[in-house]
């Protein structure tokens, strides 16, 4: 429930600042904001997949109580990426200040130093997290996975609350992003205190920490760089290639439709994230029974919920973004057959593949994503000069099709020693609970002509959303599903998960 919670937070928080952002910037300056986080965004990739490996290997430490090894993995990681953030940080402000940001000099721009600014203070956030994301991850390593979940929250009702603040006090981009910096080094500030009192194995210090061992780690974890790699480029590349196709105000459209429908990842990530401990323990412990039911669980749980948001934002999506955007913005039906169906057709292959993520598998999986990445960010610059930004979503979801909706279902079907049938078997209901939904959507359209625009958003999302569960736990989930779901609906450790098998 409380990952739920944050994922609710981390939902509403683009919901309530784009609007804020459009009234107060206007699409063009929106744009330019958008697109030069989009540039120190990139930095992220210098966590070179470290956060992810070491996560599973303290895990590991963890579960079978090796406390030293614990904090020999944990102090080697935390040497390494400090070191490298400082440096990065170091090369890119003496980068910045010999003119390195001049290419960001967009049409009708005044002040390049402004764009300077911004540039450095996203960085400081970007790289720090880098080393912070190790530290924060450690109440998930030790059980504590709601203490992180708050952590996290609270930084982010800060950040949004802050952000709001400013832009109804008419600031701008500099002081918006001197802002965001704020809950940032408090959240540091915090988790340096609490961990330590809590466990004693993870105090933040250097006195067993070894570079080697770092190095070390670093092969097998560099396998999780290309998997951020990926995502990244798919990501960010995306924004910066529509910027330059199609302008900045054209970005604003693309970034903030994207936003609405990436709500469906990110409550899919939600369950993805509260299980990877879990995964990672069972493994360990060799129970591949029970990891395999909570494999087939999760893509379920995870593809209804894409099916029943889609289909309602297919319905009702032109009145949600009129609504949420104050008239500055319009859902057409183009966007919504390219936006919708992508987010659809990755739930399942991306639920499948935190299988391999959380045992440190991450080989096949990587290579596969980078890429789908490639050639959807190749397509998608074909088709954006005859669709518009559209197309840009349209060509990273065919890129997702040919290389990941195949074969990474395969490879956690091969890890968990079990046929490729058996996953496409456990997905066929997927396809009478859409259908169904859709029905249900078309007949409740077709009964609020007429309606105002919020008696259709509210109904419609009650009955296609809570039609969509009540379908999909009834005639899609066997018992043993059905009785697990209303577990993870308590109150509950996460580590318990591990009991259901």
């Amino acid at each position: 429930m409380l990952t739920l919670l944050a994922q609710a937070v981390a939902f509403a928080q683009p919901l309530v600042l784009v609007p804020l952002f459009l009234a107060a910037w206007g699409q063009e300056h929106y744009g330019q904001w958008l697109t030069l986080t989009a540039v120190a965004a990139y930095g992220a990739v210098l966590d070179l997949g470290f956060q992810a490996y070491v996560v599973n290997r303290l895990t590991e430490c963890w579960a079978s109580h090796n406390d030293r090894q614990y904090q020999q993995v944990l102090q080697s990681a935390l040497s390494w990426t400090g070191v490298l953030a400082l440096l990065v940080l170091a090369a890119v402000s003496v980068g910045i200040l010999l003119g390195g940001a001049d290419f960001l000099a967009f049409e009708g721009a005044t002040a390049s130093h402004a764009h300077r600014v911004v540039l450095f203070l996203v960085a400081v956030q970007v790289l720090g997290a880098i080393p912070l994301g190790i530290v924060t991850s450690l109440y998930r390593t030790l059980g504590e996975y709601p203490r992180g979940v708050l952590v996290g929250t609270a930084q982010r009702l800060v950040h949004a609350g802050l952000t709001g603040i400013l832009l109804f006090a008419g600031r701008g981009v500099v002081a918006i992003a001197a802002a965001q910096l704020v809950p940032f080094l408090v959240s540091i500030l915090y988790v340096w205190w609490d961990l330590p009192r809590r466990h004693s194995q993870a105090r933040l210090e250097w006195r067993f920490g070894s570079l080697s061992l770092a190095w070390s780690m670093l092969a097998p974890g560099s396998l999780f760089f290309v998997l951020q790699l990926a995502m990244a480029t798919s990501l960010q590349g995306s924004t910066l290639l529509v910027s330059g196709l199609c302008g900045t105000a054209a970005v604003a459209l693309f970034v903030t439709l994207r936003t609405l429908v990436n709500g469906i990842r990110q409550v899919c990530n939600a369950l993805s994230h509260t299980l990877w401990p879990d995964l990672t323990e069972l493994a360990a412990r060799k129970e591949w029974v029970a990891l395999r039911q909570v494999h087939h669980l999760s893509v379920k749980v995870q593809t209804a919920f894409a099916l029943s948001t889609a289909v309602f934002l297919g319905w009702f999506g032109e009145e949600v973004v009129h609504w949420w955007t104050a008239g500055h913005l319009e859902f057409p039906i183009l966007w919504r057959w390219a936006f919708l169906p992508w987010m659809v057709m990755q739930t399942p292959w991306m639920a499948s593949s935190m299988v391999l993520i959380a045992t440190n598998r991450p080989a096949s999986l990587a290579w596969l994503q980078l890429a789908a990445c490639v050639a959807g960010l190749g397509g998608g610059t074909l088709l954006v000069r005859s669709l518009g930004p559209a197309g840009m979503a349209l060509g990273l979801c065919l890129g997702e099709l040919l290389f990941c909706v195949p074969f990474v279902p395969w490879l956690s079907c091969r890890l968990l020693g079990t046929g490729l049938g058996s996953f496409w078997g456990a997905m066929r209901g997927a396809l009478p609970v859409g259908l169904s939904l859709v029905a249900l959507a078309a007949l409740l359209d077709q009964s609020l002509v007429g309606g105002g625009p919020a008696l259709r958003i509210v109904l419609g999302s009650v009955a296609v959303m809570g039609g969509g569960a009540v379908i999909s736990f009834f005639f899609w989930l066997n018992s043993l599903e059905r009785q697990r779901v209303l577990e993870m609906l308590r109150w509950r450790q996460p580590s318990e998960v591990a009991e259901w098998a």
